[in-house]
């Protein structure tokens, strides 16, 4: 049964509760649940394509001397904060195959943090360039300074520890800010075209998303004053044909 409080409209007329959930505030839900749905399945595909790129490129990815060609998929965090838990997982994925536990663990921990610090850059500044530059260095950084730990033995850390160091972060700097800001701005030129028409990248913006939601309800009244519209003209025309 429906709900029992009702809402006058004025001229007499009454719509129960459940007619006004439906109208305010389903919307609201579909608009949440499919935006849900959206970052899941972004963040699914982020862990996938990672841990492919990492195998199909394996030679050059698990080595002191490497360009890891999917860390460029690192730089994603400034325009999904999904993506923190995609890369993480993907990363968690690809190092299995490493074989060293060391680098399960801690390269794991230092893309996930290195993906916070990113995301944060990117919630802080709004010069889509100068946000660029700044996010993409955390990955460089972070990977530079832990991964030769995962390779080296403790007798090499001190003669070999900073030649690794800047041997990884030269093959970071690669393929975050040389593949990185292709695959970014890529992005971002698709994301501004398919919003211009009208499409679902807007969503992924937090304003945006709760502008979306808050115009829900207008847009369902809209639709059924224009389904109410069609109604009437559907029965004035029957109209018209029995008095011909």
């Amino acid at each position: 049964n429906p709900p029992v409080f009702k809402k006058n409209h004025g001229n007499g007329q009454k719509t129960t509760g459940f007619r006004l959930f439906k109208r305010k505030f389903l919307p609201k839900l579909n608009i949440m649940k499919k935006s849900a749905t959206i970052k899941v399945v972004r963040a699914a595909v982020i862990a996938a394509v990672y841990v492919c790129l990492t195998l199909l490129f394996y030679p050059i990815s698990f080595s002191i001397s490497q360009v890891r060609v999917s860390e460029a998929l690192t730089v994603l965090p400034l325009m999904f904060p999904e993506a923190i838990a995609g890369l993480t997982i993907g990363c968690f994925i690809a190092n299995l195959f490493s074989g060293h536990i060391l680098d399960i663990i801690f390269g794991t921990l230092a893309t996930f943090v290195s993906a916070v610090i990113t995301y944060i850059i990117g919630k802080k500044i709004k010069n889509v360039y100068l946000k660029y530059i700044l996010g993409a260095l955390p990955p460089v950084l972070l990977n530079a300074f832990v991964v030769p730990f995962t390779y080296l033995a403790v007798s090499e850390l001190k003669e070999a520890y900073m030649f690794a160091v800047l041997s990884v972060g030269m093959g970071q700097a690669i393929a975050v800010y040389v593949l990185g800001t292709l695959l970014y701005f890529a992005l971002s030129k698709i994301s501004v075209v398919i919003t211009a028409k009208g499409g679902a990248p807007e969503l992924d913006d937090g304003k945006n998303l709760n502008d979306a939601i808050a115009q829900a309800p207008d847009a369902a009244k809209t639709s059924g004053v224009t389904q109410k519209s069609d109604v009437t003209q559907t029965t004035n025309s029957h109209q018209g044909d029995d008095k011909k």
